[in-house]
């Protein structure tokens, strides 16, 4: 039986070409590699996580919440994977679930951008919520731009009594 650091030894090369030909958009391809090393090993969370950034990038939502998911059954304390599912799951409109995983990853991480992000998906469901995540943002980087719109964004429609 081969061991697991044996794998990765066979296994990393395809993941530095994936990546390779994900930074020149050559994504089919690098979904081919990203495959081999999945095949080669399984039990290696970056590999679906890799896998699941791929397939976001074509577009199968489906395929990409999967690998997604795979990634965090062998390591659920990753941020990464977390906050790559809530992008998913935001791209297939269940915004509650995109709530939850970016919850997830800023509870593991706890980072402007991704609070940001939460506060936009809470907006279409709980603006309470979302204006909490937003002040949290700012808090975290007063610099950060993003966090300010999206915080004067939530604090117009309270005022204005949209409706979430």
């Amino acid at each position: 039986m081969i061991d697991i650091k044996e794998k990765i030894t066979k296994a990393h090369p395809y993941l530095e070409r994936a990546n390779s030909l994900f930074d020149q958009a050559r994504y089919d391809k690098a979904l081919a590699e990203i495959s081999k090393a999945t095949a080669l090993a399984p039990e290696v969370w970056l590999y679906h996580f890799a896998e699941g950034n791929i397939l976001l990038k074509m577009g199968r939502l489906e395929d990409a919440r999967k690998a997604a998911l795979n990634a965090l059954k062998l390591k659920a304390a990753d941020s990464d994977s977390w906050l790559l599912l809530g992008v998913i799951e935001k791209a297939l409109g269940n915004f509650r679930a995109s709530a939850k995983a970016y919850s997830k990853s800023a509870e593991l991480h706890e980072d402007p951008s991704v609070l940001t992000m939460l506060a936009s998906v809470q907006a279409t469901f709980d603006l309470g919520a979302a204006k909490q995540s937003a002040q949290r943002a700012v808090e975290l980087d007063p610099d950060w731009d993003e966090a300010y719109k999206a915080l004067k964004e939530i604090n117009r429609r309270i005022t204005e009594g949209q409706p979430t």
